[in-house]
């Protein structure tokens, strides 16, 4: 089988003719192939033979068909058949992707994504990794590059995400088998790994998974991953001891709901972080709101506009018309004719309805006027306030109470809360048990992003054992 990138390969692996490789890796190769019968294009990834008498790689690289054939879902790239050819190879026939990786459109894009398009395409990776972690697969290697975007008119945004590569999954039996790995084995890529992973692989768990989608939130909305090193050993170190940056100086338009979201993926406790159903569901309803807002903000303009035709058009029909010898003829009401009033006279009470209809014209024409300023300043008013101003505050240790100038709790660090915009400063509190008060000054001007180390209490003082000996009265030192 020829190995050289684009060249059509003669080379069959049961009812799949291979037509040119795709990519290489250190694992394995991957090849679009096409079913004889059925035409449908696919992906096979073949395992290099240099590793076909190594029992624990051959395991693991049929572990991700295993791993993904046990979830079904359409977030998750879908595995035809696996096996081993004629020679031993192992493969894995799975579905092919047409698209591009979302390492490949960060980097179109400038490294990063707008906020909508994070919840949007944020929203099916944690639905497909909720599918997952509900059949006890554990993906351990999430990363851009393991993520494909690719067209699907059903969706919103007319595009899917795809999580591939479970080629480090971590499948837990119902028994509590937990496979092939070893205790203290390292498994995963570190910029992308949660801090009880970097410890140990056996350790990850699915709330490891958010973590590492909470990296990559963080890198879709601020270009940046939360940690960075020189070395791997210094990376996990971060991971595991250092607190990240406040997403919102880095991405002051994600918002502060969004950044609080990402911040909560990115707890050093696993316990503490959300699961990646309640990060789907939030991802929903921020998804909506955002949809909410701007579809409210069109369909003002559109009334707005809308309202002013209305009045234009009740303007042009003010004069009534009259029919005359059959013939319909506008009247103007402030040059009364003969013919009217005999129109008037012939059917009494005529003339009053129609000085009603005109004096209820001019009324509602009035009223309409004086609506319409009001609403303009109102709407004025709106658009020229001041956004409020987002504090987000972050401590180490984390999880200290946040209070405010009454004595009430605002919540648990990291925090983000909103205030009106305004000079001079709030005041707050940071208080965490065994920990001394942090007073905070934060200005009302700008948005500001905080962290704050808590300096622990000294020590009590020790107390006299109880059967010490009383002093020598007779020391003149003594008092």
């Amino acid at each position: 089988m020829s190995s050289s990138q684009g060249t059509v390969v003669d080379k069959r692996i049961g009812h799949y003719q291979i037509v040119r490789m795709l990519g290489s890796g250190g694992m394995g190769q991957v090849f679009e192939a096409v079913h004889d019968q059925m035409k449908r294009r696919a992906a096979i990834k073949l395992l290099h033979k240099r590793f076909a008498n190594n029992r624990q790689i051959a395991t693991r690289f049929l572990n991700e068909a295993k791993a993904t054939s046990i979830v079904e879902h359409p977030g998750i790239v879908h595995i035809y058949e696996f096996g081993q050819t004629d020679d031993g190879t192992a493969y894995i026939v799975m579905e092919y992707l047409s698209g591009e990786t979302l390492r490949q459109r960060l980097d179109a894009q400038g490294g990063k994504l707008p906020p909508e398009a994070v919840m949007r395409l944020g929203r099916q990776m944690a639905s497909a990794l909720q599918a997952a972690h509900e059949k006890g697969i554990v993906h351990r290697d999430l990363k851009p590059v393991n993520i494909m975007i690719v067209r699907d008119p059903e969706m919103t945004g007319g595009e899917r995400s795809k999580i591939l590569d479970f080629g480090l999954a971590k499948i837990i039996e119902p028994e509590g088998g937990e496979g092939i790995t070893n205790t203290g084995t390292i498994l995963g890529t570190p910029a992308y790994m949660a801090p009880e992973q970097c410890k140990s692989a056996r350790a990850a768990d699915p709330k490891s998974d958010v973590y590492s989608l909470g990296v990559i939130f963080y890198e879709m909305l601020s270009s940046e991953i939360p940690f960075d090193a020189d070395t791997d050993a210094e990376l996990l170190s971060k991971h595991m001891f250092a607190d990240p940056p406040p997403l919102l100086s880095k991405a002051p338009g994600c918002g502060v709901a969004l950044a609080a979201l990402v911040h909560r993926m990115l707890d050093k406790d696993s316990v503490s972080r959300p699961s990646a159903g309640e990060v789907a569901n939030e991802l929903q309803q921020l998804y909506g709101s955002a949809s909410l807002s701007t579809s409210s903000s069109q369909a003002v303009v559109m009334a707005l506009g809308s309202e002013g035709s209305s009045r234009r058009n009740l303007a042009k029909d003010v004069n009534p018309v009259r029919a005359t010898d059959g013939v319909p003829q506008e009247v103007p009401v402030h040059e009364p004719t003969a013919k009217t009033e005999r129109l008037m006279a012939v059917r009494p009470g005529s003339g009053r309805a129609g000085l009603w209809f005109v004096l209820s014209v001019f009324i509602c024409g009035t009223l309409g006027a004086v609506a319409w300023q009001l609403k303009g300043r109102a709407l004025y008013a709106a658009m020229t306030q001041k956004p409020p101003v987002r504090l987000s505050i972050a401590s180490i240790p984390a999880e200290a109470e946040v209070i405010d100038e009454n004595g009430q709790s605002l919540g648990k660090t990291p925090l983000s809360i909103e205030r009106p915009a305004g000079p001079g400063n709030v005041t707050l509190t940071l208080r965490l048990p065994g920990h001394q008060d942090k007073p905070l000054e934060l200005p009302l001007s700008t948005d500001t992003a905080t962290t704050e180390r808590l300096d622990p209490l000294p020590p009590a003082p020790a107390e006299a054992p109880m059967d010490a000996a009383p002093p020598d009265q007779s020391d003149p030192s003594v008092p």
